[in-house]
């Protein structure tokens, strides 16, 4: 009885490192629960055999329980527990680990094979991989989230034959919340920066910072001449912040909801960036504190009142942002800030 029950926790051990391994070895997270209506099957049909094989040999009958009982709890876990479990054991211990490195070679050579084929530059191809080469070389940080973040990578960077499409796709990249894989993004930016690397790289800085130039005026946050320069100061910092953020957007829900109410409500700048805006001037400290001020009053005249301020500030906290955890709380405390200083002003 008690090897039966011993067998049965040990079948619950592996298939718990299963899920996790398996969880990680596709792109759609609901996959997951592919796995565990598989292997329920697959206990199911397990016992009905062993009720069979018992029904003829009562003499087993204790031997049947036991495994039954292991059977059973296998199944509760899968049912009930497996899920937390998952989420508090995503970054596995070194003895339940998957091997990696094959997964991540498979991608390098695919990404070489491919840029090959395209005459890509040799010195672009090892910035670009080199995300890779430290996740390779670095088996301890990559856990099988990590995996599936250069996955998505290897993605974005398979469809980019030639150089300009290969840096234009690195500079649109966009990954909700992965602060990981905006981390490797970042990383070949930074990469190619230093590098010099290339000519296609420096028009498109040129061209993101002259974009943030218009984006500023069209936002009316164009200084007065006589601060030209700390204009130009803050739309080339923006280049390296704001070059996702889309300025011009439709009213949000709240917003609308509102208008129905109130009449139109004016918003020229969307709530995005209202709140960013705050948090880059915040955070720049490339600007004296008095000019800040100015800035701050200068954003928050886009709301004119205090009712539309809540309603920003409500419609921030349904907005999913391209940045980490901490930059989302910090954005919302500057959203806080422009709700007093409106307060102040009112």
């Amino acid at each position: 009885m008690s090897g039966a029950t011993s067998a049965f926790r040990k079948e619950k051990e592996r298939l718990r490192k299963t899920f996790i391994q398996s969880s990680y070895e596709c792109n759609e997270k609901h996959l997951l629960e592919l796995y565990i209506s598989h292997h329920q099957h697959e206990l199911t049909r397990f016992s009905n055999i062993i009720y069979g094989y018992q029904s003829n040999n009562s003499g087993l009958r204790q031997t049947y329980i036991s495994c039954m009982d292991g059977i059973e709890e296998l199944l509760q876990f899968m049912q009930h527990d497996f899920k937390a479990y998952f989420v508090k054991e995503a970054a596995v211990t070194d003895h339940c680990r998957y091997n990696t490195e094959p997964v991540i070679k498979k991608y390098m050579l695919a990404l070489r094979k491919l840029w090959k084929q395209n005459n890509i530059d040799e010195a672009l191809q090892k910035i670009v991989l080199s995300v890779f080469e430290e996740c390779l070389h670095d088996k301890n940080s990559c856990t099988y989230q990590r995996l599936d973040y250069l996955k998505q990578l290897y993605a974005v960077l398979a469809v980019a034959t030639v150089e300009a499409t290969l840096i234009q796709q690195l500079y649109n990249a966009n990954f909700n919340d992965d602060a990981f894989l905006n981390y490797c993004i970042n990383s070949i930016k930074n990469l190619l920066q230093a590098n010099n690397k290339n000519e296609v790289l420096q028009l498109l800085i040129a061209s993101q910072i002259k974009e943030n130039d218009q984006q500023l005026i069209r936002c009316g946050l164009a200084l007065h001449p006589e601060e030209a320069s700390i204009k130009n100061m803050i739309g080339r910092w923006l280049n390296a912040e704001f070059y996702f953020l889309e300025l011009q957007e439709p009213p949000t829900a709240y917003a609308a909801a509102a208008t129905k109410r109130k009449g139109k409500i004016k918003l020229n700048l969307s709530v995005d960036a209202l709140a960013y805006f705050l948090f880059l001037f915040e955070e720049s400290g490339i600007v004296e504190a008095t000019v800040k001020k100015q800035i701050f009053e200068l954003v928050a005249t886009e709301c004119s009142s205090k009712e539309q301020v809540n309603i920003a500030y409500k419609s921030l906290l349904n907005r999913s942002y391209d940045v980490d955890r901490h930059t989302k709380e910090t954005v919302k405390t500057s959203v806080i800030k422009m709700l007093n200083l409106i307060n102040r002003r009112a």
